[in-house]
């Protein structure tokens, strides 16, 4: 089980090493990294081959990459990343879908020859329907996606934007890869919260996404009600138990 480390922002901000390793001693094995915060690549390895965790996976801008990609690569390789992602990008129009997928296709080509895998991962934004296709703007952008450019679905994202993640799942199998858990309470406040407290079914997330080849399942959590740490604890526990 792995966790987005733009969960715990805060603390690797101040501590990564020992961050890393509370993280390890509650039970993660992977992290997908949303940033080093200025640490060399090398140190960075060593944490992780010490604490016995593994870089599934890198978060990266996309203005960014495009500006800093041989950099990187180079970062990613030492880690032993296995995929770098698209984190987020200004997809308003079926416009931005097309332009982005340029872009996207752009950089999957250099990261797919350098040998790491390549994905994109949503927000809300993407689920907003073209007037003119009545497609959601997500299923353009991966209309115009190389077929090896993976999906990275953020479970919380789709579910806030009204669309059946199941059922979005299965029609996307060939491409989904990794699965981004988050908690909602309720559809209502759209608070972030402790998995056990929401109305997403993560037993039936999981049980598809197995069926579906799903490589990483990636916890993540952005609002807490007291220490982070319990609910990193208690997010690892749930999702174990299923």
């Amino acid at each position: 089980m792995s966790i987005q480390l733009y969960t715990v922002k805060e603390q690797t901000s101040s501590d990564f090493a020992g961050t890393l390793k509370k993280l390890a001693e509650i039970g993660y094995t992977g992290v997908e990294f949303a940033g080093y915060n200025g640490i060399t690549a090398s140190e960075m390895r060593k944490w992780l081959d010490e604490y016995g965790l593994r870089s599934v996976g890198t978060h990266v801008g996309l203005e960014y990459l495009e500006g800093h990609l041989d950099e990187e690569l180079a970062y990613s390789s030492i880690l032993g990343t296995d995929y770098i992602i698209i984190a987020n990008a200004a997809i308003r129009n079926k416009d931005d879908a097309l332009h982005t997928a340029e872009r996207v296709n752009a950089l999957g080509e250099k990261c797919l020859a350098a040998g790491f895998g390549f994905a994109y991962h949503n927000h809300d934004h993407e689920f907003e329907v073209d007037e003119d296709c009545g497609l959601y703007l997500m299923d353009i952008l991966y209309a115009n996606l190389r077929a090896d450019i993976s999906m990275q679905l953020d479970i919380y994202w789709a579910a806030i934007a009204g669309v059946d993640y199941i059922s979005y799942m299965k029609a996307n199998k060939a491409r989904l890869r990794s699965l981004h858990l988050k908690q909602v309470e309720n559809y209502q406040n759209e608070r972030n919260v402790d998995f056990d407290r929401g109305v997403i079914d993560f037993k039936e997330v999981i049980a598809h996404g197995n069926q579906c080849n799903v490589k990483h399942y990636i916890i993540e959590q952005e609002q807490f009600l007291a220490d982070p740490f319990h609910s990193i604890a208690s997010n690892f526990k749930y999702i174990m138990g299923l």
